[in-house]
Formats: C-alpha cells, structure tokens, sequence
C-alpha cells in the first residue's frame, strides 16, 4: 500500500478491516470496520460472541461506515454496491495490489449528470443499439454467465459479450445510434480482457475513434472516464467490440452516462 500514500489527498480516510498494514504502509488515518479501534462498534452486544472468525464477529453498518465520508473504501468490506452511495470503482491500481477500490466520487459531490444522457439496462433494451455477431444475441444480461466469474460492481442489467452457450469464444459487436455530446465525461462501468485491439469499447466522432478502453483480466466493474469536451456538441457513436475466443475474451458495460464538471 505504499503506493496510496503518493497519490492520497493530505486528509484522505480509508475504511477497511485491516487496519493495521493499510494505516502504516499507506501513511492514511483509518476508519475501523471490525471494532478493534472503533468504541461504537467494540462495545456493540453480538449474541452469537465467540462463535465466528475471531476479530470479525461485530462490524458497523453501511450507513455508520459512510457517514464518516471516507475517502477510500476496501473492495470487499461493505459486501454491498457503494456506486448508489456517491463512489465508485478504482481500478487503476498497481497490478500486485488488489483489482479495485472504492473512492469518494468528487463528481457526485460537485458536478451534474447531463439530463436524459443516463442509458442504464436495467428495465431491458435500450432503442437504437445494432448488434452483430453471436456475442450480443442476448442482451442485456441480469447476471453473470455460467462459466463466468461474479461481476462486482454490476446492478440490475447490464451489457455482457460472455455467451450463455459459447462463452468467452463467441465474437461480436454492439454499436449505439448516434447520440449528442453534451457534457465533459462520459463515464460508464467495464469489466473483461485485456486487449485494446479485440475487447474495446470505442467511441467515435465524425467516423473517427476517439476514445478506447479495454479490460484488466477482471470480473470487476472499474469506472471508465472519457473527456468528450473537445467534442460537445457534435454525434457520437459507442461500440462495444468483441473480436477475442481467449480465456478473458470477453466485454462488460454499465451505467453509461455524461456529467459536467460543475
């Protein structure tokens, strides 16, 4: 964790069970989620006392963790999805480390989702989409695949390349209709293999790709950020590209959406 105390803001929080390592190596004040440190939750009553792991039998509630504002919050802590709490998923992380973080969004805080920008899955399709190929015959998906890895950080529908039959083998392409630039990012969640070429999503402006990502070889839903400023104002396309039947060979995407800064 030593690379966190380089990147962290001077009055930066982290809430985690492993107090010790992550307060010392990552020169951050921690915020108790076992109740070794914390009075509340030290002193909390558990019927059940003496018959769990030691040093995990009693832990704060999600609520009481995130009123404290932490800036950071392990992955696997909370065990529920924080992207409806105003933070979202790190996975910009050194590759030895841990494939995600959860940190305090400044953009839930200070900026604006742009009105009617907002393309979630959750009550299905999404008018305008074209798909080709065998990788997007069904779409969205509510789950991950058999075969697959669970997808954390996903809610509700999604977009999923992985097939029900073929799995990560099947090939394929999903492209949006052309829709209006109208805010400074277009942020959505990804997931799936590493290979820029193969497994992508792209967006393009005037038949021009501006914008690439691809995956981390992770099941994690990590937030993607593109600066579409440059561009307001013009149509723009997104694709979801599926060209790889490796082990990893597939694409996840959620919640796409444009905000403004302020």
């Amino acid at each position: 964790l030593t690379w966190l105390s380089d990147v962290k803001p001077p009055d930066a929080t982290f809430a985690t069970g492993l107090i010790g390592h992550t307060g010392f190596y990552g020169n951050v004040r921690v915020i108790d989620t076992f109740g070794i440190i914390d009075p509340l939750v030290a002193r909390r009553h558990v019927a059940t006392l003496g018959h769990g792991l030691p040093g995990h039998e009693k832990a704060p509630t999600v609520e009481e963790v995130l009123a404290k504002k932490p800036t950071y919050v392990g992955i696997y802590v909370l065990h529920t999805n924080l992207w409806q709490h105003g933070y979202y998923l790190d996975g910009d992380l050194p590759s030895d480390t841990v494939p995600g973080l959860w940190v305090r969004d400044p953009l839930a805080e200070h900026g604006h989702l742009v009105p009617g920008t907002r393309l979630s899955f959750d009550s299905g399709k999404q008018g305008g989409f074209v798909a080709t190929g065998r990788a997007f015959e069904s779409w969205p998906s509510k789950g991950h695949e058999i075969g697959q890895g669970e997808l954390d950080g996903a809610s509700g529908g999604f977009l999923n390349s992985f097939h029900h039959e073929l799995g990560y083998r099947a090939k394929g392409r999903l492209r949006s209709a052309p829709f209006a630039l109208r805010g400074d990012h277009l942020l959505f969640r990804m997931a799936g293999g590493r290979d820029p070429e193969h497994l992508a999503v792209t967006l393009s402006v005037d038949g021009k790709v501006v914008h690439r990502a691809t995956g981390r070889d992770s099941d994690v839903m990590t937030r993607r950020d593109f600066d579409i400023r440059p561009y307001r104002g013009k149509l723009a396309t997104l694709e979801l590209v599926d060209g790889s039947d490796r082990p990893w060979g597939y694409v996840a995407v959620d919640e796409i959406a444009q905000w403004t800064d302020t």
